[in-house]
């Protein structure tokens, strides 16, 4: 279960000086995350997460290796 809430903000340092902000802009457990992250240079993007049971994606993670076999063995 995601412990998120709108407005959660996290920072993660990617080298000494250099940061990205994360803020969570609305989350619905456990279906939906929308984030927006301000980065150092100016970067600024927002993501959109439809979020999977654990067990839907297992089962399209099987489909997808099935796939990349297939064309790789034929």
């Amino acid at each position: 279960m995601m412990c998120a809430s709108a407005s959660t903000v996290g920072v993660v340092r990617v080298t000494p000086g250099l940061a990205a902000r994360t803020t969570v802009l609305s989350a619905d457990v456990p279906r939906e995350l929308v984030t927006r992250t301000d980065a150092d240079f100016g970067l600024e993007f927002e993501v959109g997460a439809r979020l999977v049971e654990h067990a839907e994606a297992r089962k399209e993670l099987d489909n997808f290796k099935a796939l990349v076999e297939r064309e790789t063995s034929g």
